[in-house]
């Protein structure tokens, strides 16, 4: 006879119940063996702020803000040309589309990948 699984009340009534001892006893062995095994020798160095970790973020950091400042102060700096209207009118806002346009920039970028994928 197959034993039954567990109902989700069943669980919650302890690891005594449905032979929760075993695991009881797998945790403790679980945790003694990590207890152990320690860091294996690895020395990890004190983590440190310097110039040359900052620097890239700060550079990265002050374009995004100064563009989110010009979107939400400016939008006509942002608007698009009038070579852009065809281009627009692809965009309904329907999720359709934007399923459609992802599938299209994967493809493109599989394609773009292709030749160093298969070594060519």
């Amino acid at each position: 006879m197959r034993p039954r699984r567990p109902r989700p009340v069943d669980i919650g009534r302890g690891l005594d119940a449905h032979g929760g001892h075993d695991a009881l006893v797998l945790a403790a062995f679980v945790s003694r063996a990590v207890k152990e095994a320690g860091a294996g020798g690895v020395v990890v160095a004190p983590v440190h702020w310097t110039p040359v970790g900052i620097l890239p973020g700060l550079a990265l950091t002050a374009p995004a803000v100064g563009l989110a400042a010009v979107a939400v102060t400016g939008p006509r700096l942002l608007a698009a040309p009038e070579r852009a209207l065809p281009l627009r009118r692809l965009r309904s806002g329907h999720v359709g589309d934007y399923v459609a346009w992802a599938l299209v920039g994967a493809t493109l970028l599989g394609a773009l990948a292709l030749p160093g994928v298969l070594g060519a």
